[in-house]
């Protein structure tokens, strides 16, 4: 989803752009449509919500998980290559090009993608995972 997240103590509540991946769509059968979100978050409790877009509306409901939530950050985790499409670019064009990216224990990123770009940094992972829900 793209948009700014304005935020007033615990209370989320934004109007943003969804974007689904191919074979997936909103209920007005777009894969791109406007949303407004209006929610909650009970620290260290959950996320719960509401969301409206065109033409249907839903609820999502997302409890505090401590055990992935407070556990010690680990490079090992995310370790390996990953592939997909990039489906948009942040104007919401479609540009459908594939990108590669490897991920090391010790932090080191490579990739490259099928338009010739070529990726290269370290990421050193310290303390505990960060969450939006802490």
């Amino acid at each position: 989803m793209f948009g700014t997240v304005p935020t007033t103590g615990t209370d989320i509540k934004v109007d943003l752009t969804g974007v689904f991946y191919p074979e997936n769509y909103w209920s007005n059968n777009l894969q791109v449509t406007d949303v407004t979100v209006d929610s909650t978050v009970t620290p260290r409790v959950a996320w719960n919500g509401t969301f409206k877009e065109t033409t249907g509306y839903g609820t999502f409901a997302l409890p505090y998980q401590k055990d992935i939530y407070e556990r010690p950050a680990s490079l090992d985790l995310v370790a390996g290559s990953y592939s997909g499409i990039v489906i948009h670019d942040d104007y919401l064009d479609p540009i459908g090009y594939t990108m590669t990216l490897a991920i090391s224990a010790s932090g080191a990123l490579s990739g490259n993608d099928t338009r010739g770009c070529q990726y290269a940094a370290t990421s050193p992972c310290r303390g505990r995972i960060a969450t939006t829900m802490a």
